[in-house]
């Protein structure tokens, strides 16, 4: 089992499941218990959260993706203060993260 699951995160995030893993980040479902909906958390892999480089490049992706307001691009909610951890969307219509429904609609 991973380390995550049952877990919660800032006091408001429960982590549900693994939903993918990348080189850097782990992705998992989660659940807000304060806005009450699902997200998508991506985590940065251990070894390379101790790593001031990797958490930086870490942090100037979720400002990056903040900025940008597209149907296929997921939405960040929240960045931890160590940014070791990015809040998404998650789309309920497909029961999977937003990222993972564009890749697989241009796979097809």
């Amino acid at each position: 089992m991973n380390q995550y699951i049952g877990k919660i995160l800032d006091n408001r995030y429960e982590i549900l499941d693994v939903i993918g893993v990348g080189g850097m980040a782990v992705v998992y479902k989660a659940y807000c218990h304060r806005l009450h909906r699902f997200v998508a958390i991506k985590i940065l892999k251990r070894d390379l959260a101790a790593d001031a480089e990797f958490r930086r490049r870490f942090h100037e992706e979720a400002q990056a993706v903040a900025m940008l307001s597209h149907p296929n691009i997921v939405s960040v909610y929240d960045v931890s203060k160590g940014t070791t951890w990015i809040i998404s969307s998650w789309s309920s219509s497909t029961g999977s993260p937003s990222s993972s429904t564009c890749r697989k609609s241009r796979a097809a």
